[in-house]
C-alpha cells in the first residue's frame, strides 16, 4: 500500500512549512511519502518536498489545487492521501494505525450548524479540511475528475464532500481528527487544527509578556513541545489563564 501525506501550503505561507519538518514530520516513518502542494507562478526553486501545480495559489484557489494535488496523487501511484493543512498538529503514529485503509473517505466531522459546524444551510456533512482527510484510490479518482468551480471556490473540503456524496461515497466520520473549539488534545489524537481548536486569535504568553496573534509557526513549536491544553504526549504543560472580564479572549501559558 503507498500512501502520502500532503499538506496545501502557498508562496505567502512557506515559510510556515519549516515549523512542519522541524516538529511532526520528523515522526513519520519512511516508508510514508510527504510532499507539500504549492501553485502559481512557478518559481524553480522548491525544495524536495515541494510540488509545483499549475494553479491558483490563492484562499480562493482551494478547491483547484487540491483537484490538481489529487491527479498528481494519482499519477504517483498513490493507494490513499491524507491531505491537510499547514497550521495542524498531526500524530504519524496514530494517524497510519487508524483504519483509514477500510475507507474510502475518512476525517472529522464537520457540517452540522447546529451544533457549531462550520458549514453553511445545505452543505451537508463533509470532512474538516482543517483537522486533515483521508482519500482513497477510488475517491481521488472522483475528485480528480472535477472542474475547477467558477466561480473559485476556498471551501475545498466541502467540494469533496459534495463530489464524493454524488458519487454514492460517504464521509467515515472520526472524532480523533479535532477541528472543533475547545477539543482536547489526548493520546489519542490523529490531528489537531491549531487555528479553530485554539481560537483565531490567540494571546500568547512570552518573555515580552502577552501577545495576541492569529495563528503562527511559533504555536506548532509550542503545541509540539509542550502539548496543545497540557493534555499530550509530550511534557510541560500548556496552561489556561484567566483572561479578565470585558472579553472571553483565550489566554495560554507554558508552564516552567
Amino acid at each position: 500500500m503507498k500512501v502520502l501525506i500532503a499538506v496545501a501550503s502557498c508562496h505567502s505561507l512557506r515559510h510556515y512549512e519549516k515549523s512542519l519538518r522541524d516538529t511532526w514530520i520528523q515522526n513519520i516513518p519512511s516508508e510514508v511519502d510527504f510532499r507539500f502542494f504549492i501553485g502559481n507562478p512557478n518559481t524553480n526553486d522548491f525544495e524536495k518536498d515541494e510540488i509545483f501545480l499549475d494553479v491558483d495559489d490563492g484562499y480562493e484557489g482551494c478547491s483547484a489545487k487540491t483537484i490538481e494535488q489529487s491527479k498528481w496523487v494519482l499519477e504517483h501511484g498513490y493507494d490513499f492521501v491524507y491531505k491537510t493543512d499547514l497550521d495542524t498538529l498531526v500524530v504519524p503514529k496514530n494517524l497510519l494505525s487508524s483504519d483509514f485503509w477500510m475507507h474510502d473517505y475518512t476525517g472529522g466531522k464537520n457540517g452540522e450548524v447546529s451544533s457549531g459546524g462550520s458549514g453553511s444551510p445545505g452543505t451537508g456533512i463533509f470532512a474538516s479540511g482543517g483537522s486533515g482527510y483521508w482519500l482513497s484510490k477510488k475517491a481521488l479518482s472522483v475528485v480528480a475528475e472535477l472542474e475547477h468551480p467558477n466561480p473559485p471556490r476556498a471551501d475545498e473540503d466541502v467540494v469533496v464532500a459534495q463530489a464524493l456524496k454524488k458519487h454514492g461515497i460517504e464521509l467515515h466520520a472520526d472524532s480523533r481528527y479535532k477541528w472543533e473549539p475547545r477539543s482536547r488534545f489526548d493520546k489519542d489524537t490523529i490531528s489537531f487544527h491549531l487555528t479553530s481548536t485554539l481560537g483565531y486569535n490567540t494571546t500568547i504568553q512570552t518573555a515580552a509578556g502577552a501577545q495576541r496573534q492569529p495563528y503562527g509557526p511559533m504555536l506548532m513549536y509550542k503545541a509540539y513541545e509542550n502539548g496543545p491544553q497540557g493534555l499530550s504526549l509530550y511534557d510541560k504543560p500548556l496552561m489556561l489563564v484567566n483572561v479578565g472580564k470585558t472579553r472571553p479572549l483565550r489566554r495560554y501559558r507554558y508552564a516552567e
